[in-house]
Formats: structure tokens, sequence, C-alpha cells
């Protein structure tokens, strides 16, 4: 199922978007995603540790990254 967005402009213009849960992405492109949310919310530096921290399984630097410990 996808949902589909519709915003008219007040000189005329459309923007549409859509977007398809259901639809498969690429590990790459999701993962590019997900590090930019994190950089929107932690920075850059914090981002990256947090992402190598839960590759490698290690809840110690996990908690670390995330607080700036």
């Amino acid at each position: 199922m996808a949902t589909s967005l519709l915003i008219r402009l007040k000189d005329g213009r459309d923007l549409h978007a859509t977007y398809d849960l259901a639809q498969s992405e690429l590990l790459a492109h999701r993962r590019q995603n997900l590090m930019a949310k994190g950089d929107a919310l932690l920075g850059a530096g914090p981002t990256e540790r947090v992402a190598q921290a839960i590759g490698i399984s290690d809840l110690e630097t996990l908690t670390g990254a995330i607080t700036g410990a």
C-alpha cells in the first residue's frame, strides 16, 4: 500500500510525493537515510560512533556514543 501526497502551492504549482513501505529498499539506501536522520538528531560524529557500536554489538560503546562519554 502506497501513500501519496499532493501539495498545491499558492502560485499554482503542485508538489507530489509517493512512498510505498511494502516496496523493498536497498540496504545502502536505508543506511544512508538512517545516517542522515542520526546526523540531524545527534550530529555527524556521534552518529558514526553509534553506527559502529551497533555494527559490532558493543553495548558499552553504544551507550558512550549516545551519551558523549
